[in-house]
């Protein structure tokens, strides 16, 4: 078709609103065109311009005497699995659209994030733990002792990177709906490399035994069922990877029966004497994001008035009234954080406040809470 067929779109580019991204000018010049989610086709200014652009590399590689060979544009999926690219997430466990080869994620920018799992895998009929001995060829900790650990690759949700290491490493099939998450961790360290994660640490029940031979891969040389004991005892002696040491608080502080029930809901006053933006008193790098203060005349376990993060505003607050949304249990401390919102007398959370989503929360405690092992009960 001639090009003076087609009557291309014109836009006049004063009324183009200044929020209006590349791909939304692109749209209404007609230049492309989605047709599903995710899925775009080119007009024909843009396919002139790729296939000069093209016949410009193919040149160049003739003169370097490459071969040139054509893939599809949809890929499946065990492809992606291969090639160990890890979804890149934001702080409140976003995609980003972006992927991460393994090994490249001190490279993330400050505000990217990748994500790693635990598994506990507990023997309903013996009560102990499985524990794996890592292989010789590790980069990191060989030999070691540890749990069940393992990245989630592109696509993956925690739970599908779960049950996938789970079977890779010791051969046995664990069920979703069997999962229970001991605990989750949005972590931030900068050491000349970034370590920014996400970590869900879940919790099965099986009396299905590990089979090696089974397994896909060979990460693991030895498997053992241990008591609590048995694994202090090697955690003591260096034996194992430091994350072990998370199994001792969910078994000596678990959550309580009643899921903190007489707590959540209640209507709580009190003093912020950390604002927003302010620093610790003491450790001078502690930096708060949020409000964080305590619930006037309450104690919380170790003594001192209760803890509270106030979520939900946007400005620095003196004092408050609100209601308590959620319960952060730290297995490895004394006391708990109750995560509040703004609210009236009656426990009506005011109009103008965001009740952030469990993601959210996490990543805005992540300041300070990414120094424990704890999980949020609602």
């Amino acid at each position: 078709m001639k090009l003076s067929k087609l009557n291309p779109k014109k836009i006049n580019f004063n009324d183009v609103d200044k929020n209006y991204s590349g791909q939304d000018i692109l749209m209404k010049l007609g230049e492309l065109y989605q047709f599903e989610s995710g899925i775009f086709g080119y007009g024909n200014i843009w396919t002139k311009i790729e296939r000069i652009v093209e016949n410009i590399i193919i040149d160049e590689l003739d003169k370097a005497d490459c071969i040139q060979a054509e893939f599809p544009k949809l890929q499946p999926r065990k492809i992606w699995e291969q090639s160990g690219r890890w979804d890149v997430y934001t702080k409140d466990r976003r995609r980003t659209g972006k992927t991460c080869l393994r090994g490249e994620q001190g490279t993330l920018e400050e505000d990217e994030f990748h994500m790693w799992v635990l598994v506990w895998i507990k023997n309903a009929r013996t009560g102990k733990y499985l524990v794996s001995q890592r292989s010789a060829d590790k980069d990191t900790d060989p030999l070691k002792w540890e749990t069940v650990a393992g990245h989630a690759i592109s696509g993956d949700t925690s739970l599908d990177a779960a049950l996938r290491e789970v079977y890779e490493e010791v051969g046995i099939s664990l069920k979703a709906q069997d999962a229970c998450i001991l605990a989750t961790k949005v972590a931030t360290a900068y050491d000349g490399k970034r370590h920014n994660w996400i970590r869900d640490s879940f919790y099965f029940e099986t009396i299905e035994e590990p089979d090696l031979i089974r397994a896909t891969t060979k990460e693991v040389v030895q498997t053992k069922w241990l008591t609590i004991d048995e694994i202090k005892e090697m955690y003591d002696k260096g034996d194992c990877c430091l994350n072990m040491g998370d199994l001792f608080g969910f078994e000596a502080n678990p959550i309580p029966a009643d899921r903190y029930r007489s707590i959540i809901g209640q209507v709580v006053k009190g003093k912020i004497d950390r604002p927003m933006g302010s620093f610790h008193p003491r450790h001078k790098d502690l930096y708060y994001p949020v409000n964080y203060g305590y619930v006037s005349g309450l104690l919380g376990g170790d003594g001192a008035e209760q803890d509270i993060y106030l979520l939900g505003v946007k400005s620095a607050e003196q004092e408050f009234t609100g209601k308590v949304i959620a319960v952060y249990h730290r297995y490895d401390d004394n006391e708990t954080k109750w995560i509040v919102v703004p609210c009236d007398d009656e426990g009506i959370v005011l109009e103008d406040v965001e009740i952030p989503t469990d993601n959210e929360i996490y990543a805005q405690i992540a300041f300070q809470e990414q120094f424990f092992s704890g999980v949020l009960v609602k």
